[in-house]
Formats: structure tokens, C-alpha cells, sequence
């Protein structure tokens, strides 16, 4: 791959991680203030979570073939393998949410404030929020 390719994907990859962390922290603060929000545009946003979580794991994988990967054994080993044990753990989250908004859905409920909801939101950003931390940890040191 060109040094321009790499490039590409790192910035893709990083911008999809803020766009995500942003979309889900704005769902839970539009939750939080009790604002209600529309369940159809929930269900939007989940399809466009999952697209951008797809994207991020290509993405990361694209960085890893290009960067390689840390041994196992050594400190960014150790810290690659805790950002990849946290990122299943979004994402096995992120599914349960994912099922939640489609209960709503079903219910046909149009407006939402629930609290659940709220809290898997939540719950999904500060994932994701560490996620990007042991990010800049294994990226800088």
C-alpha cells in the first residue's frame, strides 16, 4: 500500500470513532434533558452505529497491517489486546441497545424517554470513550 493509502485509513479511521462518539453522547444528552426523542430516528441511528463500527474495524485492521502488531508480551501488546477486549464489549452492549430500540420500535412507540435507553447510550459513549483513550495510549505512549 502507497504511504497515502495508510493515511486514508488512519484518517478514516479516526474520524469514524469520533463521529461515533459524538452521535451516541448527543443521544443520551438529548435523553438526559428529557427531551424525547424519536424512536424512528433511533432505529436510524443504530443501522448508521453498526456501518460506522464496521468501519472502524476494517479501518483498524487497515492500521494494524500497516503499523503491525505489537507482541503479546510486550507493554503496546498488552494495551492492543485490553483496546480489543473493550471494543467486544461495546460492541456486545451496543447489541443489546440495538435490541432495545427495536422493542420500542415494535411497540410502536413514536416518542421516547426511557430511562434504559438513556443508560445504554451512556454506557455505549464511556465504552467508546475508553476505547479512544487506550487508542491515544497505544498510539503515543
Amino acid at each position: 500500500m502507497v504511504v497515502s493509502q495508510y493515511l486514508a485509513v488512519r484518517i478514516l479511521h479516526v474520524l469514524t470513532a469520533g463521529v461515533l462518539l459524538g452521535t451516541v453522547t448527543t443521544v443520551w444528552l438529548a435523553l438526559w434533558l428529557e427531551e424525547s426523542v424519536s424512536v424512528r430516528l433511533l432505529a436510524w441511528l443504530e443501522g448508521a452505529f453498526w456501518g460506522g463500527t464496521s468501519l472502524l474495524v476494517f479501518t483498524g485492521l487497515g492500521n494494524l497491517v500497516a503499523f503491525g502488531t505489537p507482541p503479546i508480551d510486550s507493554e503496546p501488546g498488552t494495551i492492543l489486546a485490553v483496546k480489543l477486549g473493550c471494543v467486544f464489549v461495546v460492541a456486545a452492549g451496543s447489541v443489546v441497545r440495538t435490541f432495545a430500540v427495536l422493542h420500542l420500535q415494535r411497540a410502536d412507540i413514536s416518542r421516547t424517554t426511557n430511562s434504559g435507553v438513556r443508560l445504554l447510550y451512556g454506557l455505549t459513549g464511556l465504552g467508546i470513550g475508553v476505547v479512544i483513550v487506550l487508542a491515544g495510549v497505544l498510539t503515543h505512549g
